[in-house]
């Protein structure tokens, strides 16, 4: 009892020294991982701002790609004759006529296409007869015509109605992009002005996050949902996509790398180019 009367002010002081560490530790952890939360958050902010910079970019130029299509005085008289071959043999995808016409379209642009596609990396250039979404010529792909899209289609549906050029994400019948569109309309033989429907060009949404993970060192991926592919893409194509990428838990990989825990191990998915089957 004497000895801890003599040492008890060294034990309250010691105490005291062993509570004020702790508090010290323990604010300082707090304070670092409140300093590393911010850095996270403002390091999420810059790739955020990338991302939208480049996203835009993209937008603008199959904007602009699709501008100068449907302003093109040639493309725009061929695009008008097949508008009336089309409405002369029924609608939908056509006869005879509409084939040649579509044919002369398809020679004309070719050309400018391939350009355009080396340029801005576009996969996607598309001829939609209005009111609604009918495809007349897939300059990328020109076996594929004649269906409609109204449903799937929204932003060719709202060019025709509005005739305005329309940017923005979309899901197509082969692949999701970024879409830039633009209203044709052109004097028809009796002076009239004519609509007659729109130009579509479209890129994978892999250049953007291409050129965002390359400068920004990060990873990013592009995830649609399985149901939503099976209502809207082609059963063709989707098959050899899911073959050589199986959805997970009901998500589809359309570009990026992805990550998922299995029940046993952890799964590392690399979507390239060279298991994209070309639109």
């Amino acid at each position: 009892m004497a000895l801890l009367k003599k040492h008890r002010l060294f034990l309250i002081i010691s105490l005291m020294i062993a509570i004020i560490d702790g508090a010290f530790v323990s604010l300082t952890y707090f304070q670092a991982k409140h300093n590393l939360h911010l850095d996270q958050q403002q390091k999420a902010i810059s790739h955020f701002a990338a991302f939208d910079i480049a996203y835009q970019a993209t937008q603008e130029n199959m904007v602009q790609v699709a501008n100068i299509m449907a302003n093109t005085p040639l493309y725009q008289q061929l695009f008008l004759k097949g508008k009336q071959a089309v409405e002369s043999e029924g609608g939908g995808a056509g006869g005879p006529k509409s084939k040649v016409a579509r044919d002369a379209l398809y020679a004309a642009v070719e050309k400018n296409w391939h350009q355009f596609s080396a340029k801005f990396q576009a996969r996607q250039l598309h001829f939609h007869l209005g009111p609604g979404s009918t495809s007349f010529l897939r300059v990328h792909k020109p076996p594929k015509f004649g269906d409609n899209m109204d449903n799937i289609r929204h932003t060719i549906v709202d060019t025709n109605v509005l005739q305005k050029s329309i940017m923005g994400f979309e899901t197509g019948r082969v692949y999701s992009g970024i879409r830039g569109t633009s209203p044709v309309s052109v004097l028809n033989e009796n002076g009239v002005k004519e609509h007659i429907g729109a130009v579509e060009a479209g890129v994978s949404f892999g250049l953007v996050l291409d050129n965002v993970t390359k400068k920004s060192n990060i990873n990013a991926a592009v995830l649609l949902y399985k149901d939503h592919l099976q209502e809207n893409v082609w059963p063709d194509y989707l098959q050899k996509r899911l073959a050589a990428m199986p959805a997970i838990h009901n998500f589809v990989l359309e570009r990026g790398i992805f990550f998922t825990i299995s029940e046993n191990d952890l799964i590392v998915f690399d979507f390239s180019e060279s298991v994209i089957v070309e639109s």
